[in-house]
């Protein structure tokens, strides 16, 4: 082999090194900004000093032998698919919710958005296995990379939200376990006197009073004059196993949390005859006082059982995408119908109770679930858009 040969594929040599280091850098760094939620901008400006760097530590470095060992597994494979599987949950959900991802992984999770979500979690897990294969590469060729993945592997597995989970809820002794048998008190309504009032809940998802905070402009501002009539209540906190959507509900309707059926727990809501059977819930309780109760959601009722359990708990109404499509002239969105069409959908059928009311005397419990702003990028009605700066018409 002739002396050129030798420093063309010596040549070749570093420059597949350093796209491996490259490509290896970038995938770090989209998942750490994916993880945490960072600026985009500053990601690339550390990805391009990384590069830099390993590049000059690079310099002037021989390696020993071929091969330092051709059975290199990376001790941060671990580590790297549960930072790949933080990185996805936080871009799904808007931020990382074990428990809110456990449910919907082990209940329906039927809705037009799903493969869209299966894609993302499928080109994640690819980038941790390319990280994987990337790191073997570059440790294979270098000592100190090797020494990296032994000293970072364990810090790397400590911060994963998933490992602290883990750890409060089993050996955490500043978590004491409680049960909620001892302190579950099933309530009970007596009617007034005279006339009863009606009850409207108008869940608004995942609006919440920090939306008044200046830096959000005047998004809030069409809440000020109804606060200005009622009772406002700030401050409020929500407890683990309440957080997502239709935790939120049971925990407002019934006054628990929405608990694990545990990981080896596969049946699916809506294929199961009831859905948290011992809570005796606000809907039953007023259906026991002769209200009609009626719940309209813009969602697909199967979508994490939110029908089977409104159903199974004193909804007497229920009505969800599959009720509407066919009513409505607007379109439908990747959850369901937008918030434009669910109101006049409300409005026609509070009349219809109103009328009951005015026949009869019978009141009613009216329940609405909005999706708008729904995390973790908003789903506006198309109505809504000449409002939103920079949104498309």
């Amino acid at each position: 082999m002739s002396i050129t040969d030798g420093k063309s594929r010596a040549l070749l040599r570093a420059i597949g090194w350093g796209f491996v280091l490259l490509f290896a850098i970038a995938i770090i760094t989209h998942l750490a900004r994916s993880a945490v939620k960072g600026d985009e901008g500053l990601a690339i400006k550390i990805a391009v000093a990384a590069f830099i760097g390993a590049l000059a530590l690079r310099l002037g470095y021989r390696r020993a032998g071929r091969d330092l060992t051709a059975k290199f597994i990376p001790w941060t494979s671990i580590p790297i698919v549960l930072t790949a599987l933080w990185a996805v949950n936080s871009r799904l959900f808007g931020k990382f919710d074990i428990s809110a991802t456990l449910f919907h992984m082990r209940n329906n999770v039927q809705y037009d958005g799903l493969a869209a979500d299966i894609a993302e979690f499928a080109l994640f897990g690819l980038l941790a296995f390319f990280l994987i294969l990337s790191i073997r590469f570059l440790g294979r060729r270098d000592r100190r990379v090797r020494w990296a993945d032994r000293l970072l592997a364990l810090p790397i597995l400590l911060i994963n939200p998933l490992c602290i989970f883990i750890f409060d809820s089993y050996f955490n002794p500043d978590l004491k376990a409680v049960s909620l048998s001892e302190h579950y008190v099933q309530a009970e309504l007596t009617a007034p006197k005279g006339a009863r009032k009606n009850l409207m809940i108008i869940y608004l998802e995942s609006v919440e009073d920090s939306y008044s905070n200046p830096v959000f402009g005047d998004a809030f501002d069409g809440f000020d004059p109804l606060i200005a009539r009622g009772l406002h209540l700030g401050g409020v906190t929500q407890i683990q196993d309440t957080g997502w959507t239709i935790a939120g509900i049971v925990s407002s309707q019934c006054g628990v949390p929405l608990l694990s059926y545990g990981l080896m727990m596969h049946n699916r809501m809506k294929n199961i005859d009831s859905f948290l059977p011992g809570a005796h819930c606000l809907a039953s309780a007023l259906g026991e006082q002769g209200y009609q109760t009626v719940y309209y959601g813009g969602a697909d009722l199967d979508f994490a059982g939110k029908g089977r359990f409104l159903k199974t708990h004193g909804y007497q109404d229920v009505r969800g995408t599959q009720d509407f499509k066919n009513v409505i002239s607007g379109p439908i969105g990747e959850w369901g119908i937008y918030d434009d069409d669910l109101f006049d959908q409300a409005l026609l059928r509070l009349g219809e109770l109103e009328a009951q009311l005015d026949a009869d005397g019978q009141p009613y419990l009216f329940s609405i679930l909005t999706l708008a702003a729904h995390f973790p990028k908003g789903y506006p009605a198309p109505l809504c858009k000449q409002y939103i700066e920079g949104a498309e018409q």
